[in-house]
């Protein structure tokens, strides 16, 4: 699905209990949002502004995995909306297969809770720094694949390992450093000294006594 594109992973949660209809086989999911998350590099925020998603796969239906395993298929997105909060969501439809009839039965029980997307970035810039760890804003990312996960994602124990490693992607690193060329240049032209008239402005003021 996605070739050799560097693909990380971001975790999210099922909506609630309520969300799931085992009758209809489906289950409404909150996808992504604008949460930071704090990657090697920095902090990553994925923008939620319209048109910084790719909407290419989600259009297709979103092929539902457990574990970003391609062998694992269990179901498909059968719709999605980006909301005013800035979250995508959407309703997965799960197929009759019996291990998607056990992933369905788990998830009513509450035993499987979380979502994890697969996604690669198209556009990135740097934003800043916030508590001296450098801002990296998506703002133009296409979500490949969302799978059902047992735990949360974390980079020591495996489901964010290929996450990890697609931040040392050369086309990952390419544009890094290419946003951070352009953030540097941007406040280098910005930096200039205060033209002399606001220096004598400042100079100049009279306080009355």
């Amino acid at each position: 699905m996605a070739g050799k594109t560097p693909v990380f992973t971001r975790q999210a949660q099922v909506v609630n209990a309520s969300a799931v209809d085992v009758q209809a086989r489906t289950v409404k999911i909150a996808l992504s949002s604008e949460t930071p998350y704090l990657r090697s590099m920095g902090w990553e925020v994925l923008s939620h502004d319209q048109g910084a998603i790719d909407e290419t796969f989600l259009g297709q239906g979103l092929t539902i995995l457990w574990g970003h395993d391609h062998d694992e298929v269990r179901g498909t997105l059968v719709d999605y909306e980006l909301g005013e909060d800035k979250v995508l969501r959407g309703t997965v439809k799960l197929s009759r297969s019996a291990k998607s009839e056990e992933l369905l039965q788990n998830i009513a029980d509450g035993a499987v809770r979380y979502v994890s997307v697969g996604y690669g970035y198209k556009a990135i810039q740097l934003d800043g720094e916030k508590d001296g760890v450098e801002v990296w804003r998506v703002t133009d990312w296409v979500p490949y694949e969302a799978s059902f996960v047992s735990v949360p994602a974390d980079a020591t124990v495996g489901i964010g390992r290929s996450a990890a490693a697609a931040e040392q992607h050369p086309d990952t690193l390419a544009l890094i450093s290419a946003a951070r060329d352009v953030y540097t240049r941007a406040h280098a032209a910005g930096s200039k000294a205060k033209p002399e008239d606001e220096e004598d402005q400042a100079t100049d003021e009279v306080v009355d006594e």
